[in-house]
């Protein structure tokens, strides 16, 4: 269900969608959660590697009790290695 004026958390405002869809107003409180795994090295030519896995979430609690997680998930190098 589409909501008009409702943004996902990946724009500048960020709303609780239960709320929205009940016509309740709420604040938003995010944590934000983040790690990096893997190799970072500079090769035989002096080029730097970045062989990472790097996750990410942020949860969010409004203040009626609603909560959810949106996670991200970035692992890639310019020579084509990826997790």
């Amino acid at each position: 269900m589409n909501l008009p004026n409702v943004k996902t958390t990946t724009e500048t405002r960020v709303r609780c969608k239960s709320c929205a869809m009940a016509d309740k107003k709420s604040k938003v409180y995010p944590k934000f959660e983040s790690a990096t795994t893997g190799d970072i090295y500079y090769d035989e030519e002096g080029k730097l590697h970045t062989h990472t896995q790097t996750s990410g979430s942020v949860s969010y609690k409004c203040s009626n009790g609603h909560e959810w997680t949106d996670s991200t998930n970035n692992s890639a190098c310019w020579c084509g290695w990826k997790s």
